[in-house]
């Protein structure tokens, strides 16, 4: 290759939604058994499904030391850990960028650890795809259900507001494919002006780019509550 394709794993936060105790003590999602593998370690190989992607830069906070219980070394040291994990995703995204070195050309993919049965279809066609056309883009689903808008009002219960079309809708996924320069100023600058930052594809619309849609997978699902457990634990 001629490029340099790597991925980042944002792992600084504790999920405390689906956090679990094992012992007394609550186990941070990411590290959550599945398997006989943590939820982190099978979005690890994920990623190193596709031989494009030759190394993993894993963000944790300075405070972590379950990310020493993981055994990275089957994987040919290409996993590294970078203990530089900010308050938020976005800072975390932005000082593990910083802290790799990547080279000005490189590309890399921003993967939730919290996303481990993504497919390796899903994401090489992610990579595929944005190689072809040389433009950052994402993993989405096109919403299928109908969409309602709620309406909270204090000491009732949560009623609809109103339905809100679902066309042109799409559910945002990871990985995030973008030119790893190009993802560290954006998110530099959109943290600088206080810009709400949920994922890395509204750092680049920030600043006026429109990343590609390219259809994920009903597999590549977000763990966020303790259920979310049972379903991945089906297919990996």
């Amino acid at each position: 290759m001629s490029f340099k394709l790597v991925a980042l794993i944002p792992a600084g936060g504790v999920g405390e939604r689906a956090q679990h105790t094992v012992q007394g003590q609550a186990v941070p999602k990411q590290y959550r058994q599945i398997n006989q593998a943590s939820m982190l370690m099978h979005s690890v190989r994920a990623l190193l499904a596709d031989p494009r992607v030759e190394h993993v830069y894993i963000g944790v906070a300075a405070t972590d030391d379950w990310i020493e219980r993981e055994d990275f070394s089957a994987l040919a040291g290409r996993v590294t850990i970078l203990p530089c994990g900010g308050e938020t995703r976005a800072l975390t995204v932005l000082n593990t960028l910083r802290e790799s070195g990547l080279d000005e050309d490189a590309w890399v993919l921003v993967h939730d650890a919290a996303r481990p049965g993504l497919p390796q279809e899903a994401l090489s066609e992610l990579i595929t795809v944005c190689l072809q056309q040389q433009q950052g883009g994402l993993l989405a689903l096109p919403v299928g259900d109908t969409v309602k808008r709620a309406r909270v009002l204090q000491n009732t219960p949560v009623c609809v507001q109103e339905t809100v079309s679902r066309e042109g809708l799409w559910l945002a996924q990871t990985p995030q494919l973008f030119k790893a320069h190009e993802l560290r100023e954006a998110l530099a600058q959109a943290l600088a002006q206080g810009a709400e930052i949920t994922d890395e594809a509204s750092a680049m619309e920030f600043i006026g780019q429109h990343p590609l849609l390219v259809k994920g997978h009903w597999r590549n699902l977000k763990v966020t509550w303790l259920s979310d457990f049972d379903l991945v634990e089906q297919f990996l």
